[in-house]
């Protein structure tokens, strides 16, 4: 198969991609069960936003707070990485809601795909975030009472239009991430196609996912307004949702089934979903002191490599290598990288 687009492949991305730890995923997820029930209302809602909090503080961000909507609910958490050429008001938005429901959610309510799994792809985006300097600024936000009507996101979008005037670049909200049934291991990209027009987001994650990762994407332009993304696109914000194969339904949904082992039963999704996010958060916010590689990603091959007649192939990093394995390999013209081989 032949394909055809134009994407500056980030060798410093790369690295940050790769940094990317399933263990580290699962390990977080794991801790987010083991509260038993996040539901909103809950101490233990509470507790786990300490958790969060905490963590962020282990990552060295700039800023972190809580940020309480409404009396008895557990708060928003929100941490902040500061850009270097940017206004605190100016920034990029990576967010999923941490609480979760299930039909008696005060004693159990585990959400271990929804959406223990997209909280814990948001803090492994961020562990490895936190460590590079960026041109823009990065707020990493952990929503409650999503499942009560979106209110946690809700009113920190309102305040950002109408308080605050922030000026959001994008967000992507990731929500429900860790199911699938075979042959449907994908990932729906969700945005809307108009007020606002969120299908240049869409694209861009997309890119970006088929430039660092393995992730197979389906492209959702429609109006889905389920998640935290739709109270910024409410408020006019761009901002997409991410999530497991639309077309395949979590039988665990919302019940004390949603654990590890049933309702989430792909850490491989949740990986390559993660590492996805790091490449399209990290490019949107430009890392700095970075020099591109003149990379056109322009042939992804699907079929035998050995077809491929290739003698000397380059690593991201320029060095020579043996082609054996699948994965990414440059091909020199004229003494540039110009094209990047995907091995499937």
């Amino acid at each position: 198969m032949l394909f055809f687009f134009l994407f500056n492949f980030n060798p410093l991305i790369w690295e940050m991609v790769n940094s990317c730890l399933p263990e580290s995923i699962f390990y977080n997820l794991l801790r987010l069960q083991n509260f038993k029930t996040r539901y909103s209302l809950s101490e233990s809602a509470f507790a786990c936003a300490n958790f969060l909090y905490n963590k962020l503080l282990e990552y060295r961000l700039d800023s972190v707070y809580f940020q309480h909507f409404q009396s008895g609910y557990a708060p928003n958490v929100i941490g902040i990485k500061r850009g270097a050429n940017q206004l605190d008001s100016v920034y990029i938005v990576i967010c999923c809601h941490y609480d979760a429901i299930s039909d008696n959610p005060y004693l159990f309510a585990p959400g271990a795909d929804d959406n223990g799994s997209g909280t814990a792809s948001v803090l492994e985006v961020c562990r490895i975030l936190s460590k590079y300097n960026f041109e823009k600024t990065i707020r990493f936000i952990f929503f409650s009472g999503e499942e009560q009507g979106l209110l946690g996101s809700y009113y920190y979008c309102s305040l950002a239009k109408y308080i605050n005037r922030d000026s959001i670049i994008s967000a992507v909200n990731i929500d429900m991430i860790g199911y699938s049934i075979p042959q449907r291991d994908s990932a729906s990209v969700i945005g809307k196609p108009n007020n606002p027009n969120c299908q240049p987001l869409v694209d861009y994650f997309i890119a970006c996912a088929d430039t660092y990762t393995n992730l197979k994407c389906i492209r959702a332009i429609i109006d889905r307004p389920r998640s935290d993304h739709a109270s910024f696109n409410r408020f006019g914000y761009l901002a997409i949702h991410i999530r497991e194969n639309l077309n395949v339904f979590n039988p665990y949904y919302h019940t004390a089934g949603d654990t590890i082992g049933a309702g989430f039963n792909d850490l491989n999704l949740v990986y390559e979903i993660t590492k996805a996010a790091i490449a399209t958060i990290a490019s949107l916010s430009n890392p700095i002191s970075v020099s591109f590689l003149p990379i056109t990603k322009n042939i992804i091959y699907n079929k035998n490599k050995n077809n491929l007649n290739l003698k000397i192939a380059y690593n991201p990093l320029g060095q020579k290598i043996a082609v054996r394995n699948k994965g990414m390999y440059f091909i020199k013209e004229n003494s540039q990288f110009k094209k990047l081989i995907i091995l499937k």
